[in-house]
C-alpha cells in the first residue's frame, strides 16, 4: 500500500469526506441491525424454556415405545411366548399320557419260580 498523502485541494478534500460519509452510513445501518444488550438477554431467557438435546431424545424413545406398532409388536410377542408354553405343557402332557398307556399295553413280567 502506497503512503497516504495529504489532500492538497478542495476536490480531494470532498472525495476523502464522501468516502468517510459512505463508510459512516454503513457502520450506522449496521449498528442499527445489532442486538442489544437487552435483546440478547431477552434471547436467553428464552432459551431457558427450550428442551435439551436429552430430553428430546427422551420424549423421542417415550414416542417410539407408545406407537402402536410397538404395541402390537409386544402384544405379538407375549402371544408367541404363550403359545410356546402351550406347547410345551401339550408335548409334555401327550408323552406321558401314552408313556402311560405304553406301561399298561405291556406284559407283565414272567415270575421265575424259586427252587
Amino acid at each position: 500500500m502506497s503512503e497516504r498523502r495529504p489532500a492538497t485541494t478542495i476536490a480531494e478534500l470532498d472525495l476523502h469526506l464522501s468516502y468517510v460519509q459512505r463508510d459512516l452510513a454503513e457502520v450506522s445501518r449496521a449498528l442499527s441491525a445489532m442486538a442489544t444488550k437487552a435483546d440478547i438477554q431477552d434471547i436467553l431467557e428464552r432459551m431457558k424454556t427450550f428442551a435439551t438435546r436429552e430430553e428430546l431424545q427422551r420424549l423421542r424413545d417415550q414416542v417410539e415405545a407408545d406407537k402402536p406398532s410397538s404395541r402390537l409388536k409386544r402384544w405379538a410377542s407375549v402371544a408367541t411366548n404363550i403359545m410356546a408354553i402351550v406347547g410345551v405343557v401339550s408335548l409334555l402332557y401327550a408323552l406321558l399320557a401314552n408313556g402311560v398307556r405304553l406301561a399298561d399295553s405291556l406284559p407283565a413280567p414272567a415270575k421265575v419260580a424259586k427252587p
